[in-house]
């Protein structure tokens, strides 16, 4: 599969001490809006330590997003702000992940066309859960959140996590 991209010589060390390039598109990528020779967001390597191509596709990292380990963006995924892919994490599909988003170990991400899907970040701040048709908690249920017409405490929520 030949690559979308091409590392550049504009290089940085994120606080993990990985070394990172900036990528920029050697074609036109339609279906993200990218033009060749517009510039991206920042990787490890072309590809992961088994040879697969750590971007694919249609997809694309932007702006101060960051993909390294053995992490991969495939299909029409995108990552962009300041989100961070890691590990073995592979986002996938129409995927996208965005903002602050921290993705680090197993991930394996799917998003149909028609699901809304909201990032709901955690107590402790250290990551987002993404909850498909997320309905924010009313001031009367606060103790209480509604995901897909189901109602569940927050200490249920809290067992299901390990918590």
């Amino acid at each position: 599969m030949k690559l979308t991209f091409k590392l550049t010589n504009e290089s940085k060390v994120n606080l993990l001490g990985v070394t990172l390039f900036r990528i920029e598109a050697v074609v036109d990528i339609p279906a993200r809006g990218v033009k060749k020779g517009e510039k991206g967001g920042w990787l490890e390597s072309e590809k992961t330590s088994n040879g697969n191509a750590r971007v694919s596709g249609d997809a694309w990292v932007y702006g101060n997003a960051e993909v390294y380990g053995n992490a991969r963006v495939s299909g029409d995924a995108e990552v962009s702000g300041d989100a961070r892919v890691s590990g073995d994490a592979w986002v996938s599909g129409n995927a996208e992940v965005s903002g602050d988003a921290l993705n680090n170990g197993y991930c394996f991400a799917y998003k149909s066309n028609d699901w809304n899907v909201t990032e709901v970040p955690t107590k402790d701040g250290e990551g987002v859960l993404l909850v498909r048709d997320y309905t924010p908690p009313r001031k009367e249920d606060v103790e209480t959140i509604e995901i897909e017409g189901n109602k569940y405490t927050v200490n249920e929520i809290k067992k299901a996590l390990g918590k």
